[in-house]
This record gives C-alpha cells, sequence and structure tokens, in this order.
C-alpha cells in the first residue's frame, strides 16, 4: 500500500465511523445470487419491478413507466448519499462522478454543435448538476471540475471547426483522469489512487488492442498518441512503441508486467478483454473485506454499487435483445459480494 504523511492518516481514523456505517450498508449490496435470480425472470420490465425486493427503487417516467436509466443511477445516487452521510470525505465521492460530469460535457458540445438537444444523454449524478452545465458558448466554466473546465473550453472551439468528435473524447478523458487523479491523491485513499492508474493502463490498453485490429497503421498510431491517459504504469512513448512492434510484442508486455490479465486466458477478444479488466480491478476492490477501517472501505462500497449497476445493465439489455439466462451470466463481471 502507498504511504501517506500524517494528514492522510488522520483521514484514515476520522473515517472510523462512515467505515463501520458501511460495513453495516454492505448487507444490501444487490450481490450475485440476487442477480442469478433476476436472470431468470422473462423480461427486463419484470427485472425492473422486482428490484425493490433488492433494496433499489424504481423511478418512472412521465407515462408512468418504469425508468430503466434513472433506477440505476437511483442506486449509485442513494450509496453517495449514505456514504456522505456517514461522513466520508468529499474527494473519493468526486472520483466517482467525475466520469459523469465528463460524459454530459462531452454530449452538451457534440448536441450543441449538431443542433440536438442534449438531454436524453445527460446524467444527473456528476459533480454539477444537469442544469448547472455549461453551454459551448459560455466564457465561464468554472461549474465543471478545473481541468474539465479547461478542457471543455478547447473541445468547443475545436468540434466546430475540425467536426471530429474523437477531439472533444480526447481532450475531456485526458482532463477527467487528471481530476480524478488529483481527488484520488487528496483523499488518503490507497485504493482510489490504484484504481485511478488502473483505469488508465486498461483505457490505454483496449485502446492499443482496438486500433492495432482496425489495422489503423499510421493514422491509428496519431489516434493514440492523442488518447492515451497519463498516470498509469506506462508512459506514453512505451505504449506508442508497443504500438509499433505490434499485438504479439503488446501481449507479450503485458503478461509480464503488472497489467497482466490472468482471465482473458487465450480469448483476447474486446469484449473478453474488457470482461477480465472489470474483474481485474473487482478482485483488487474485493481485497477490501479484510481491511478494518479507513477510507479503502469506504471506496469499495461505491465501487461495489457501481458494479451492481454495472451488471444490471448487461442484465437488461441482454434481456431485451432476447439472450438466454445463461448468456446474460456469461457477460456479467464479478461482483463485491
Amino acid at each position: 500500500m502507498a504511504q501517506f504523511s500524517r494528514s492522510a492518516a488522520k483521514k484514515e481514523y476520522d473515517s472510523l465511523y462512515a467505515a463501520a456505517r458501511v460495513r453495516a450498508l454492505e448487507a444490501h449490496i444487490c450481490s450475485r445470487e440476487a442477480l442469478e435470480r433476476l436472470c431468470e425472470l422473462p423480461s427486463s420490465a419484470q427485472v425492473l419491478t422486482a428490484l425493490p425486493e433488492f433494496g433499489a427503487t424504481v423511478t418512472y417516467d412521465g407515462e408512468g413507466r418504469p425508468d430503466a436509466e434513472g433506477t440505476l443511477l437511483s442506486i449509485l445516487r442513494r450509496a453517495t448519499v449514505e456514504v456522505g452521510d456517514a461522513g466520508a470525505d468529499e474527494a473519493l465521492l468526486a472520483v466517482v462522478k467525475y466520469p459523469y460530469d465528463c460524459n454530459n460535457a462531452k454530449a452538451v458540445i457534440k448536441c450543441t454543435a449538431r443542433g440536438v438537444d442534449p438531454a436524453p444523454m445527460i446524467f444527473d449524478f456528476g459533480t454539477v448538476p444537469a442544469d448547472r452545465l455549461p453551454a459551448p458558448t459560455d466564457s465561464a466554466v468554472g461549474s465543471l471540475p478545473t481541468h474539465m473546465a479547461q478542457a471543455f473550453a478547447k473541445a468547443s472551439a475545436a468540434y466546430p471547426a475540425g467536426g471530429n468528435p474523437q477531439v472533444v473524447d480526447a481532450l475531456l478523458d485526458a482532463a477527467c483522469y487528471r481530476d480524478m487523479a488529483e481527488a484520488a491523491n487528496g483523499s488518503g485513499c490507497a485504493l482510489a489512487v490504484w484504481y485511478v492508474a488502473a483505469k488508465a493502463d486498461y483505457t490505454n490498453l483496449c485502446m492499443c488492442v482496438r486500433l492495432l485490429r482496425m489495422h489503423a497503421e499510421a493514422a491509428g498510431r496519431s489516434q493514440l498518441s492523442q488518447s492515451l491517459l497519463a498516470g498509469g504504469t506506462w508512459d506514453a512513448d512505451k505504449w506508442l512503441s508497443l504500438y509499433d512492434a505490434g499485438e504479439e510484442a503488446l501481449w507479450d508486455a503485458v503478461h509480464h508486467s503488472p497489467l497482466d490479465l490472468p482471465a482473458c486466458g487465450t480469448d483476447t477478444s474486446l469484449a473478453a478483454l474488457e470482461l477480465a479488466v472489470d474483474d481485474c480491478i473487482m478482485t483488487h476492490v474485493r481485497l477490501t473485506h479484510f481491511v478494518p477501517f479507513g477510507p479503502d472501505v469506504i471506496f469499495a462500497y461505491l465501487l461495489a454499487n457501481e458494479a451492481v449497476v454495472r451488471n444490471l445493465r448487461i442484465l437488461l439489455s441482454g434481456k431485451d435483445a432476447g439472450m438466454t439466462p445463461a448468456d446474460i451470466r456469461e457477460r456479467m463481471r464479478l461482483c463485491y459480494v
């Protein structure tokens, strides 16, 4: 575990009550067993109807129909309210919420440029309320986190000119991870620091593999160079050299590094890769079952609820696509409980 200053140690002890409260709340997390039971239901509508049995609050749209996305976000919202009420550090909540700010900023820029209402693409779960999101023409974007605010201004100017949405994604993703890293470092939570670095590593890996399989060559190298996230195990030069060397060399380097994904086995399809990444991260998060107190316990609870929401999205979309329970289970990610 990383070593922290006296102030970081104080934060750990200050979180004693919050951690104790979270341990009690863990009993209400939707478990793998519960998800298995939900898999057996015949439709997504029935899954949503059954969720209150597992601690979720179902939300409804204007016509009285169950709102799947609103229901899933209510799980995350409840988790953050619970740990916030228990006295958790705001920085830990920010690490989880910043990706939603990033998504919302991208949606505003892209939809505005196309003359489309961004509202259906907005998640009302970031640190910035939906009604306070800046417009691309705003000169002041201080409502967004520091790095994302700067990237928002750059992306707003670059997108209408070039018309390439990848520019928006690259600028805001990189800024989001910088904001996440700063929040994690300020939280005194070793798990949060590890998590942000691991997410950067595996996002870079997935991008590199995807571009190599597209045979994008020089254009792919340029895109990779612009999109790589900082803060992980390897710097940009390392990733670019592995891209140049080809996929076999990339996997050889991965297997002999902290980025190794044993769960991938011989199946290196993108779907298997993404599943292995999620399971690798959750395997590490689950080590906090043996941690008695401290901010790691609190952050793990937030990630546990994110994993529940991820699996419920897989389950609901699988039901809508007519998949069998067995096929849905194969696609589900490792759970915290």
